[in-house]
């Protein structure tokens, strides 16, 4: 038998209005205040439309029980589903429980029990839920997979859990909390607490977030993500993992498409493979091209046989070397040079050195120093136009000097050894310079001492090539290989002029006696 109830609207727009029923039962003594509906019910309360195959409908009260294919629609976009409802007309609200479903849009949320505020479009869950945000949009990348070209988001399906939620209707806001997870094709996203904006596909999230992709890892206590576009903005404690790179920073921006991160505030980027950390203010890293970038205090650090380099410029950089560019190596199987730009100073406890700019060739642990390059190695200052420090099994293995080369040490005040040529060689044993080679115009000025360490004498010297060996960074023994020339002097005998070979300058003053003195100007 057939009702058509809508005679029975109330007319007052507040109360709960009964459209169709197939059904209705009403026997207060036995049923209770109520009345009992089966079969194709509908209800409507504002702009809120309710269908159910059963309810119980408590009029006086302005509420109703919903059984079995619970379906609200409010407005043009607003849809929930649910097997129990309880709607409270008085205050506009709705309890659904068991198979809740809601749909807004691209999004849907499932969960057991769902709260809704129809006065401020407000969805709370306090005992778990999935959403699933989906998007049909196009995005264009510059990363290496795709090389520019538009293609469709593979990332068009974002699943968010957690155990409390808040589902802001009309601000596409979902607000998670405790046990928060976002997951799509690319990457899963954990925090505690995170914001998600359904129009913008954007993640707020605040306290500890990982986000966990195929090649890379992303660690931040405060940001934002932006899926749609897979980029991000990460603050507080933030840190990047990509592959062999790490990067740290107060403030990180990375975009997942070009691999490119840009870190800000006491900022450090590590290479694990090379055990390279490179410190400043300011960093960039490029993980397609295997580059990085470090300016503002920016300092290297390498432990090197359990001493440790500290290597200063006003900007770092490393990339792969044009060898492994050419055979297109990347990651953990390329090799790196590391460069340093202007105002550069290194120390380590047994070298110090300075020069304008350096270049360090990982493959073949060769450093280089241009432009007025200085090294101190125990009492020795060594220059030239170029030098070349050559390691092995991270120690100094040998030392070279490149056209005007000059050492010098001093003996006191008013004296010092000296050796110059053309072109040197250094040779080390366990980091400490045990053997010098001279090639082309050598020229020496050596002090010798008696058993009592008292001087007896000069010794000049000239060759077209010398071998000198040292024992505790001094002059021990002088071989004139080729057109020797060599005179003794008394020690007084010669002039402070006859004492200083051409191009002599003592620069004791710029060596970076410890770590912190690389900074110095």
């Amino acid at each position: 038998m057939l009702f058509l109830l809508s005679s029975l609207k109330a007319q007052n727009a507040d109360r709960v209005q009964l459209l169709h029923a197939d059904f209705l039962e009403y026997n207060e003594a036995e049923l209770g205040p109520f009345k009992r509906l089966i079969g194709n019910v509908a209800f409507q309360h504002d702009n809120v439309l309710l269908d159910c195959d059963s309810a119980h409908f408590f009029s006086d009260n302005n509420y109703v029980e919903a059984y079995s294919h619970v379906f609200i629609r409010q407005g043009d976009s607003l849809r929930l589903f649910g097997d129990v409802l309880k709607y409270y007309g008085d205050t506009h609200k709705a309890e659904l429980y068991t198979n809740v479903r809601m749909e807004k849009g691209n999004t849907t949320l499932t969960t057991d029990r769902l709260d809704y505020d129809m006065t401020t479009d407000i969805a709370v869950y306090q005992s778990g839920a999935r959403i699933v945000d989906r998007s049909d949009s196009f995005r264009k990348s510059g990363g290496a997979k795709n090389k520019g070209k538009s293609t469709v988001n593979t990332s068009n399906e974002n699943v968010l859990t957690s155990r409390v939620g808040y589902f802001y209707s009309r601000e596409n806001m979902l607000f998670f909390q405790k046990d928060v997870v976002l997951t799509n094709a690319d990457y899963v996203m954990r925090s505690d607490t995170l914001k998600y904006n359904t129009n913008s596909k954007t993640a707020f999230f605040f306290g500890p977030t990982t986000v966990t992709g195929k090649d890379n890892f992303i660690y931040a206590e405060s940001g934002w993500y932006d899926t749609e576009a897979d980029i991000a903005d990460l603050n507080k404690n933030s840190f990047i993992r990509n592959g062999a790179q790490k990067i740290w920073g107060e403030k990180i921006h990375y975009d997942r498409n070009t691999t490119q991160a840009k870190a800000y505030g006491d900022i450090v980027m590590q290479d694990t493979v090379q055990n390279i950390f490179i410190t400043g203010m300011y960093g960039y890293s490029d993980q397609t091209n295997d580059s990085a970038m470090v300016t503002g205090k920016a300092l290297m650090v390498q432990v090197m046989d359990g001493d440790t380099l500290f290597l200063h410029g006003d900007t770092l950089c490393v990339m792969r070397d044009s060898l492994s560019k050419a055979l297109k190596l990347t990651g953990d199987s390329a090799k790196k040079v590391l460069m340093a730009y202007h105002h550069v100073k290194l120390f380590k406890s047994d070298l110090q050195g300075k020069c304008d700019s350096l270049v360090y060739v990982l493959r073949d642990s060769m450093i280089h120093l241009f432009r007025e390059p200085i090294l101190w190695s125990d009492a020795n200052q060594l220059t030239a136009d170029h030098i070349r420090m050559q390691l092995a099994n991270n120690r100094m293995d040998r030392l070279y000097l490149d056209n005007g080369a000059f050492i010098v040490s001093q003996e006191d005040s008013a004296r010092f050894s000296q050796i110059k040529g053309r072109d040197m060689i250094g040779y080390f044993d366990k980091n400490e310079l045990h053997s010098i080679h001279v090639e082309g115009n050598g020229q020496t000025i050596y002090f010798a001492r008696d058993k009592v360490n008292k001087f007896i004498g000069v010794n000049r010297a000239e060759g077209s090539e010398i071998r000198i060996g040292l024992a505790d960074g001094k002059v021990q023994n002088i071989n004139i290989i080729k057109a020797p020339e060599a005179t003794f002097y008394p020690v007084n005998e010669l002039s402070a002029k006859e004492l200083r070979l051409k191009d002599f300058v003592w620069r004791a003053s710029e060596r970076p006696l410890e770590k912190a003195a690389v900074f110095n100007p």
